[in-house]
Order: C-alpha cells, then sequence, then structure tokens
C-alpha cells in the first residue's frame, strides 16, 4: 500500500508528528511531503493523511491552498487528517 503524508508545519511539531505517524506505518511505502515546498498529487496514493498546526483557528496556509487545490482529488482516495495544536515538548 502506497502512503501519502502531507503536512504543513510552522514551529515543527507537525512535522515530527508526521515522521511518528510513519514511523508507525512499517511495510507500507510511504511517503512524507512538506507542503511547503511541494504538492503531491493524492490520486497516486492508496492513502493520504493530511496534517497542519493549529492557530488561532486556522489551518497553516500551505495546508488549506492544498486543501483547496486537491479537495476533489482527496475525496477519489482513502484519506485521514491531523492538527497540532502545540509545542510536542510541552503539550
Amino acid at each position: 500500500m502506497k502512503v501519502l503524508i502531507a503536512y504543513a508545519s510552522g514551529s515543527g511539531t507537525t512535522a515530527r508528528c508526521a515522521e511518528i505517524l510513519s514511523s508507525c506505518l512499517e511495510g507500507f511505502e510511504v511517503v512524507l511531503c512538506d507542503l511547503g515546498n511541494e504538492s503531491p498529487d493524492p490520486r497516486g496514493y492508496d492513502f493520504a493523511a493530511v496534517g497542519s498546526p493549529v492557530r488561532y483557528g486556522r489551518l497553516h496556509p500551505a495546508a488549506e491552498e492544498y486543501l483547496r487545490d486537491y479537495g476533489d482529488a482527496l475525496l477519489s482516495v482513502r484519506c485521514g487528517f491531523f492538527v497540532c495544536c502545540a509545542f510536542i515538548d510541552s503539550a
């Protein structure tokens, strides 16, 4: 199974959580993607996870843009979402 974990990160917490999620998926072909650098098409994957920090009730701008641009494509694959609302060291 080919899995995409696409994330946007401000302080690095969401990036770290994406790495932790990736490490839990042994046996799967996992691609980690920083949405600040690239925007992969989720249709090439069996499952897509999208992660973002939440600040002042808003997603990271790169995550918002990705969801806006690929919303229809995400509806065509199994997908999940995760958000981070605190620094990993102080949560």
